[in-house]
């Protein structure tokens, strides 16, 4: 054998002629002994693993027995809407851990719930609808240069969809929603969670590829709400965390009685062309569903205004005795009014 080539390495002690392993052991002279110590490291072993899996999983009715649950909010026929804190039963959608998203985002959801078309949300007392808080104004950031933006995009009365719609438009800074929930019969309706999904996002368009748009008609409508909600869609990932503002109640709510909650939903951002989709989680006689809401069949979707020239015009009607002078329904362009934008 060459000294390049050596024995591997034995753990066998030396001095052993036949080679074989040798292992010391204590005299045996009681079997209790041998019993307690052969035995003994095997049962326990096994009872560790025992009490590890009940630890673990085994153990959970127990503290589903002992930990006090609050009722979470109630609206009754005997007293008016109103909110309360209350602890979030079983969320589909977990806190993000350090370093895992950044702030204002959620992870996907998990958990799985029967889809439910608007439809069938509407008809068990779940809407939502645009909040009128511009109004008189419509107001959006259209992906259209001010020098091809010279004629109101109209159709009579109403913008023209097919030159204004999430598909090159979105509403400007920030989007208001306001979900109505107003059980049917005499059942309560649940609101398990409230999430906001980033379909997609659209590179900002830059300065003098979009303009702020207004459009000044008449006729405003809608009531206080009860809840007010807010989610920044700034904060990366798919989904947008919805937390209540103002001290209001947490999710779930819960309405009974036939009264109705409203709750007012505020979608921002400052960086993100960005088109979304609210998902509403909710029960009703036991049942969990999942409602996408869409505005008009599309996404609704939000662009940052800043840096955009602005314009606007004025709907004048057809005699109005209001505003006399007008046979026929007729668009004026009219200084914009910047306060749209706070």
């Amino acid at each position: 054998m060459s000294e390049n080539q050596r024995q591997p390495e034995s753990d066998e002690p030396d001095g052993h002629p036949d080679g074989r392993r040798h292992r010391s052991y204590f005299p045996l002279r009681d079997r209790s002994f041998m019993a307690t110590t052969v035995i003994a490291p095997v049962v326990v072993a096994a009872a560790a693993a025992a009490i590890g899996l009940a630890i673990t999983g085994g153990f959970s009715w127990v503290t589903g027995e002992v930990k006090g649950e609050e009722p979470p909010l109630y609206v009754s026929g005997s007293r008016a809407p109103r909110t309360v804190e209350s602890p979030a039963a079983a969320p589909s959608v977990n806190p993000p851990a350090a370093g895992e998203a950044r702030a204002g985002s959620s992870p996907a959801p998990t958990g799985s719930h029967t889809p439910a078309d608007q439809e069938g949300a509407r008809s068990e007392g779940v809407n939502v609808g645009r909040h009128m808080y511009q109004c008189p104004w419509n107001v959006w950031v259209v992906k259209t240069p001010p020098g091809e933006l010279v004629n109101p995009p109209v159709k009579g009365r109403e913008v023209d969809s097919s030159l204004v719609s999430s598909r090159n438009a979105g509403d400007p800074d920030k989007t208001l929603l306001t979900l109505t929930l107003q059980p049917q019969g005499s059942r309560p309706l649940v609101v398990k969670e409230i999430r906001i999904r980033v379909v997609k996002r659209h590179p900002v368009p830059p300065p003098g590829q979009a303009t702020v748009l207004g459009l000044l008609t008449a006729g405003c409508g809608g009531g206080l709400a009860t809840v007010r909600a807010h989610a920044d869609l700034d904060g990366g990932g798919q989904y947008a965390r919805v937390v209540t503002t103002g001290g209001t109640a947490s999710i779930p709510w819960e309405i009974t009685g036939g009264r109705t909650l409203e709750v007012d939903l505020t979608v921002s951002t400052r960086g993100c062309d960005c088109s979304w989709v609210p998902e509403i989680v909710w029960a009703k006689d036991g049942e969990v569903h999942t409602t996408q809401w869409l505005d008009d069949g599309l996404p609704f979707r939000t662009i940052p205004s800043a840096g955009y020239r602005r314009t606007a015009w004025k709907l004048h009607y057809a005699d109005d005795p209001g505003d006399p002078g007008f046979s026929q329904d007729t668009w004026l362009p009219v200084p914009f009014d910047t306060q749209l934008l706070n």
